[in-house]
């Protein structure tokens, strides 16, 4: 399953933060926060609800939906364990 560093963050951010994490804690992996950056977030959460690896709880509108907090369904966990288990490669160039 081919994740972005964005999806792969918030699987890495929930499973370490605890069951229902809010949507606050995903807002670290860009800078500076702004309308697009939380536009894309959202969008990124939405797609990984559609994957079957988050859950999200909010309230729904007749217009929108609102994800205040997410939590993992199994499959999410096995993947965000996968995922906070791999070490981080250092940018280091190696002399041959």
């Amino acid at each position: 399953m081919n994740l972005s560093d964005l999806q792969k963050y918030i699987l890495k951010q929930v499973f370490i933060q605890g069951p229902q994490t809010p949507r606050s804690a995903f807002e670290a992996f860009y800078k500076k926060t702004d309308e697009e950056s939380v536009k894309v977030i959202t969008r990124s959460i939405e797609r990984l609800i559609l994957k079957g690896l988050l859950i999200g709880y909010g309230h729904k509108t007749a217009e929108k939906l609102f994800i205040e907090r997410v939590s993992l369904t199994p499959k999410g966990r096995k993947l965000g364990k996968a995922i906070a288990k791999d070490q981080q490669r250092l940018p280091l160039k190696l002399k041959r």
